[in-house]
C-alpha cells in the first residue's frame, strides 16, 4: 500500500477532513474478494495459493535469525511502522499538553498549552448572525462561477495545496504525511469549538439561503475549512525553504486559503465571521505545531482572542476582510476591535521518540527540491 492509501479512511471524519481523496492513492488497494480488509493479500485465492507455495518452496533445515533486542523507546523504530500507526502516534504526540477549557460565564472556549491559553473564541449572539444573513444571500450571486471550486473543495483541499506547491504524495511523502496529520489534529480541535459554541448555520436563519451543497451536521462557528486552509498556509510558510521563490508560493497559499474560506460562504453553509474565526484558530494551531518542530525549545505561540461581535461597525455592515488580513495586528479602536493579542506562550519542543520531528527532518530534502 502506498503512503496515502492509509489515509483514505480519514475522509470519514464527517466528510470534512478534506482528505478522503487520499484513498485514491491506495496503490494496489484491496485485491478482488478482499472487501473491507486492509490487507491486499487477504482473499481466499491468494491465501490458498500461499499455503501451497510454502509447502513447495520452504526449506525446513534453514537456520533462524535472531535480530536482537530492539532499542527501547527509540525514534529509530518509527520508519518500521505503517502509516496509520505513525498517524496514531503523531496525534497522541501533538495532543500532549493541549487542553480545551470552557469559559461558561462568557460562553467562550480556550485552547490552552500547558495550562496557558493560546486562542480564545467567544460565542456570538444570534442577533449578530442574523445581521450577517444578508451578506450570505448577497454572495450567492457568485455561485455559478464558483460551483466547480465549491464542489472540489468539499473533501479535498490538498489538490489546491499541491497545485501551488507542487507537493506530490510519493515524491514528498514525509512532508505530505506531516500535513495530513496536521489536518487531522486541526479537526480534533476545531470540532471541540464547534460543539461547545454550537452556532446555527445560515439556512437555519433564513430559507432564502438555499445552500448548493449539503449543510454539514456540526456547528458553523468557526469554519472548519477556513481553519484547515489557514493552518496549512501558516505551517507551509514555516517549513518551505526560505528563498524569494518560495515567498511567492507563500503569498499564493494565503490567498488560496482566503478563497477556500470565502467559497464556503458563497455556497451558503457559512457566515463571513466563521471564516475569520477559522483563520485565527488555524494560525494558532499551526504556530503550536511549528513550536513543537523546533528542537531548541524556542517555540512560541502568539495568544489570540477573537470577539466576532466587534468585527462589524454596525449590525449589517460588511466585514472588512482586507483589514482582517492583518491578523497579527490588534484592532484597539473603532469598529475593528475584534482581536486581542497577548504575549508569547512558550511551547516545549517534541521529545524523542518523535514522529513529528522525524517527518519534518526527513522532508527537508524533499521540500528543497520543490522548485526543480
Amino acid at each position: 500500500m502506498s503512503l496515502l492509501g492509509g489515509y483514505g479512511g480519514y475522509g470519514g471524519y464527517g466528510g470534512y477532513g478534506g482528505y478522503g481523496g487520499y484513498g485514491g492513492y491506495g496503490g494496489y488497494g484491496a485485491a478482488p474478494g478482499a472487501a473491507g480488509l486492509g490487507d491486499a493479500f487477504a482473499n481466499p485465492l491468494v491465501c490458498t495459493a500461499l499455503v501451497a507455495n510454502r509447502d513447495a518452496t520452504s526449506n525446513p533445515g534453514a537456520t533462524f535469525l535472531n535480530p536482537g533486542d530492539p532499542t527501547f523507546n527509540s525514534p529509530t523504530h518509527i520508519p518500521r511502522w505503517e502509516v496509520w500507526v505513525r498517524a496514531n502516534l503523531l496525534q497522541w504526540e501533538l495532543c500532549q499538553g493541549i487542553t480545551l477549557v470552557p469559559d461558561t460565564a462568557n460562553k467562550a472556549m480556550e485552547l490552552q498549552v500547558g495550562g496557558t491559553p493560546i486562542a480564545r473564541l467567544a460565542q456570538p449572539p444570534s442577533t449578530f448572525f442574523m445581521a450577517q444573513v444578508k451578506r450570505v444571500i448577497a454572495w450567492a450571486d457568485l455561485r455559478l462561477d464558483r460551483i466547480p471550486e465549491i464542489l472540489a473543495q468539499v473533501d479535498n483541499q490538498f489538490a489546491f495545496v499541491a497545485s501551488v506547491t507542487g507537493l506530490h504524495p510519493e515524491r514528498h511523502r514525509n512532508t505530505v504525511e506531516l500535513l495530513v496529520n496536521a489536518i487531522q489534529f486541526t479537526v480534533l480541535i476545531e470540532m471541540q469549538f464547534k460543539h461547545a459554541l454550537a452556532c446555527w448555520r445560515p439556512n437555519q436563519y433564513a430559507t432564502q439561503v438555499q445552500p448548493v451543497i449539503t449543510t454539514p451536521g456540526h456547528g458553523s462557528f468557526p469554519s472548519g475549512h477556513s481553519t484547515q486552509a489557514f493552518m496549512l498556509a501558516r505551517l507551509l510558510s514555516f517549513i518551505l525553504p526560505n528563498t524569494a521563490y518560495f515567498d511567492w508560493m507563500r503569498e499564493q497559499l494565503y490567498r488560496q486559503a482566503a478563497r477556500i474560506a470565502t467559497n464556503r460562504v458563497i455556497a451558503g453553509v457559512h457566515f463571513p465571521a466563521d471564516s475569520v474565526a477559522g483563520r485565527l484558530l488555524g494560525y494558532s494551531i499551526a504556530e503550536y505545531i511549528i513550536a513543537r518542530l523546533k528542537t531548541d525549545s524556542s517555540g512560541q505561540v502568539l495568544y489570540r482572542d477573537f470577539d466576532a461581535s466587534k468585527a462589524f461597525g454596525t449590525p449589517g455592515d460588511d466585514l472588512d476582510l482586507d483589514l482582517l488580513d492583518a491578523i497579527d495586528t490588534p484592532y484597539t479602536s473603532g469598529p475593528f476591535d475584534c482581536y486581542k493579542l497577548g504575549g508569547l506562550v512558550n511551547v516545549a519542543a517534541a521529545s524523542a521518540p518523535s514522529v513529528l520531528a522525524q517527518l519534518y527532518t526527513q522532508g527537508k530534502d524533499e521540500r528543497a527540491a520543490l522548485a526543480i
